[in-house]
């Protein structure tokens, strides 16, 4: 579906440099992957640019260049470099609760056991909506049934 000419207009900066940047109104939300870097900036007066998932009355804040780098570890089956990377994640965001998510992920990815359960305790104690993302996620089924765990997840 194209954008009628007279809609408002934001230029897009995706990927990880201003030349990977377009100019279109994305009409569906798989437009952007999660993970890709991203960056949107009204061009025209009356422009309003929505972010999903953001938190009321606070300004995005972006992921550090680590939490990419975890990722593609992550996704490389390389989980000790991807905790290691997300480590740095939560020294330079200690309050951010999904951070510390994954540090549980892939500590339990790791075979961490302890190292994930003081991480996802973390995250609950920071935003006890964790405990949902805690009872699907597949990287925690090798802790599942530690009872520190079902405590935690309760």
């Amino acid at each position: 579906m194209a954008a009628p000419a007279s809609w408002p207009r934001a230029r897009y900066a995706l990927g990880l440099s201003p030349t990977n940047s377009v100019n279109r109104v994305l009409n569906d939300p798989n437009d952007v992957q999660p993970t890709a870097k991203r960056k949107a900036t009204a061009t025209e007066d009356g422009t309003t640019i929505l972010v999903v998932g953001g938190t009321p009355g606070k300004a995005y804040e972006p992921g550090s260049e680590e939490a990419g780098e975890a990722f593609a570890a992550y996704s490389a089956g390389e989980y000790e470099d991807a905790l290691a990377k997300q480590l740095i994640v939560i020294e330079k965001q200690p309050d951010n609760p999904v951070a510390h998510f994954n540090v549980g992920c892939f500590a339990a990815r790791a075979g961490h056991t302890d190292q994930a359960i003081d991480a996802l305790g973390r995250a609950v104690e920071i935003n006890d909506r964790i405990k949902e993302l805690m009872a699907t996620d597949e990287d925690l089924d090798s802790i599942r049934e530690d009872p520190r765990f079902v405590e935690l997840a309760k």
